[in-house]
């Protein structure tokens, strides 16, 4: 009986939660990271994909293989997203709470990809009042919303984190200068004498350009991009 398979053909079409269960799948075997991967972003089960002809293999490895090279590509912000509930991404990140910036930064210490839907739920939250193009978003309350991000699309992902590292980046270069007026004897004090809190926040931020190396493509997204190695490997 013929089925109707469903490929992705873009970045929109897949969630955090299949892009890290295609991340994590092992490098031993080419042939099987194919089969896994058509398996996880086309909703199929391992007896289905190794029923397919060479031919079908070959074009949704094909297909798959072009969609996670554009990984790389830029991807605009998408500012209001639904998952459980409508989410807005963080309205003002030049206002950005300590906490905020502490919690991403811990999330990203070991990984970004590890942790992206951890670190999606802190630069969205929920609506909580809207007209038009304007909303308010919820305080932060750390609340782990990683559950419901792990249904967020992939290119909104991408989008967001590239918004946040730019903003992040020129805050850090605003941030450097600024810091040469914290030596000034004039700039407002606490009563112990230590700078006001934000330079604090200032300091974080900085550590930001350390985080670009987390959104470089991964070494493991290549092995699909050859069409041919599939059909080579099963005619041994």
């Amino acid at each position: 009986m013929k089925k109707t398979i469903r490929i992705p053909e873009t970045l929109h079409d897949i969630t955090i939660a299949q892009y890290m269960a295609v991340r994590d799948v092992p490098e031993s075997n080419e042939l099987e990271q194919v089969v896994q991967t058509i398996c996880i972003l086309c909703g199929l089960n391992r007896e289905e994909v190794l029923a397919m002809e060479q031919a079908d293999i070959q074009h949704i490895g094909g297909v798959i293989g072009g969609i996670l090279d554009g990984y790389d590509d830029d991807h605009p912000l998408e500012r209001i997203i639904e998952l459980d509930q409508t989410y807005g991404f963080h309205p003002n990140l030049s206002r950005i709470t300590v906490a905020e910036f502490a919690d991403i930064e811990t999330l990203c210490a070991d990984s970004l990809d590890a942790n992206l839907p951890q670190v999606m739920g802190i630069l969205y939250r929920p609506i909580v009042e809207q007209h038009g193009e304007f909303y308010r978003v919820a305080e932060y309350d750390g609340e782990d919303r990683s559950e419901y991000f792990q249904e967020m699309k992939m290119a909104h992902a991408l989008g967001a984190a590239a918004f946040f590292f730019r903003t992040a980046g020129s805050l850090a270069i605003a941030l450097a200068s600024f810091s040469k007026a914290v030596r000034d004897p004039n700039f407002p004090r606490n009563t112990d004498g230590s700078p006001r809190l934000y330079t604090s926040q200032g300091r974080i931020l900085l550590n930001s350009r350390r985080w670009k190396r987390h959104t470089s493509k991964r070494r493991w997204l290549g092995w699909l991009t050859n069409k041919t190695e599939p059909s080579s490997r099963n005619n041994k």
